[in-house]
């Protein structure tokens, strides 16, 4: 009984002692036993990222519609051609627009994207059937190509899990439409080329992930969608740089 007692006040004693302690490895070196202790483990990675703010950037191609009808175009009053100051030109209903953009930025926290600045430039064919022009006379007009440029801004959220990251973003943008049409007259024949420009506001969404195949550079493709103003659905694919945290 005794015997029992004093056994099982030092389990109770050394078992913590016991727990912490690691297991030794018998190995034979020169022919004479040694004992070793095996490596720690190795730390397992962390599933999301932590780290701090982040300055990121990113160059993007792009290909989206656009409503041309949703905008105004006249001809300035400085224009060269005589007898169009201030008509009215007639564009498309919509239009394929594609271009390039960049953008720069910071994320706060690895999960949050703000704010971001981004500039697009594009454009695309525009070109309509020769239309007389209300109030000239023999006057008439024909849209051939439109330009557009743009600066977003870009506020979102985004999921960093290691290698893929998924996001959704909202943006707002201003810029303008340029569209270049060629003037003839019935009896003179052509005249040259005009453009007619009109500014724009807009706002809408982005999904998409980037594919980080650097600790600083990835791929990033994306479907956007316009909400409000002239833009209508396209997609953009690009590169996605991160900066050091």
């Amino acid at each position: 009984m005794k015997n029992s007692l004093t056994i099982a006040l030092l389990t109770l004693v050394l078992a913590p002692a016991l727990a912490s302690a690691q297991p030794t490895v018998e190995v034979i070196i020169d022919g004479q036993p040694q004992q070793q202790q095996p490596p720690p483990p190795e730390p397992r990675e962390p599933f999301l990222e932590d780290d701090d703010g982040r300055a990121v950037g990113g160059y993007m191609a792009y290909g989206n519609g656009f409503r041309l009808s949703q905008l105004s175009f006249r001809f300035d009053e400085g224009s060269e051609i005589a007898g169009v100051n201030g008509m009215d030109l007639q564009v498309p209903d919509r239009v394929n627009v594609g271009g390039f953009g960049f953008g720069f930025g910071y994320r706060p926290l690895p999960w949050l994207r703000l704010p971001e600045i981004r500039f697009r430039l594009g454009g695309g064919d525009a070109q309509t059937e020769w239309a007389p022009m209300a109030g000239s006379a023999g006057l008439e007009a024909r849209a051939d190509r439109v330009l557009v440029g743009s600066v977003d801004l870009v506020i979102g959220f985004e999921l960093p899990l290691r290698k893929v990251t998924p996001f959704l973003r909202g943006y707002a943008t201003a810029g303008f439409a340029s569209v270049r049409a060629d003037v003839r007259h019935a009896e003179l024949g052509a005249l040259g080329s005009e453009r007619a420009v009109d500014g724009w506001v807009g706002a809408g969404v982005e999904a998409g992930f980037n594919i980080m195949f650097h600790e600083h550079l990835g791929l990033t493709v994306a479907y956007r969608h316009g909400l409000y103003g002239p833009e209508t659905s396209g997609a953009f694919i690009g590169l996605a740089i991160l900066g050091d945290d």
